[in-house]
């Protein structure tokens, strides 16, 4: 589990979405830097339930019903981006979804609004859920060591530096961004 101090504000600075799952409140943040360094969009826990519905702990749920064709993920077959939205809206987790499912299909139909044919394919697609589910959660439980630099570090002031490093390392689509 990802447990920042509570001096410490993380930055993760990825194009990966799947890294939003990674969002904790304002602490822990993802700036996608798809528009270049100056023009980023910071996706704290307001962001997320801004743009999906949902809090950042349920985009593996999501993405495990929706999949995720550039991770070659497969999810449900017939399930997009709604109706993703909507079944975790109505169920949270899928292990719920799946939970509500078995209990009672007429319930389970009439608190989702799910129609008969969506009801057999999370059926017949279980197995399938919960493995993209479980390829699109990110592991925190990694051993790594890891210690602060006792100076601080941001990146304002140094970009000629940072353009610089690009040019030494060949990083030139990441130059073109800045």
């Amino acid at each position: 589990e990802l447990k920042p101090k509570k001096d410490v504000e993380i930055v993760i600075a990825s194009g990966d979405m799947d890294t939003l799952q990674l969002v904790k409140k304002d602490r822990v943040t993802v700036s996608p830097l798809n528009k270049g360094l100056n023009d980023t969009i910071m996706y704290d826990e307001k962001a997320v339930v801004d743009r999906y519905g949902f809090t950042p702990d349920l985009v593996p749920d999501y993405k495990g019903l929706r999949g995720d064709p550039s991770d070659n993920i497969i999810g449900i077959p017939g399930v997009g981006e709604k109706t993703a939205t909507e079944l975790i809206m109505a169920f949270g987790a899928i292990e719920n979804l799946y939970k509500e499912l078995k209990k009672s299909e007429e319930k389970f139909a009439a608190k989702g609004n799910v129609k008969p044919r969506m009801v057999a394919l999370l059926k017949e697609h279980e197995e399938d859920a919960l493995f993209s589910k479980m390829l699109t959660t990110i592991r925190t439980d990694a051993p790594i060591a890891f210690s602060l630099p006792k100076e601080d570090w941001e990146i304002r002031g140094r970009l000629d530096t940072i353009l610089a490093l690009f040019d030494e390392l060949g990083f030139r689509s990441l130059r073109g961004r800045a």
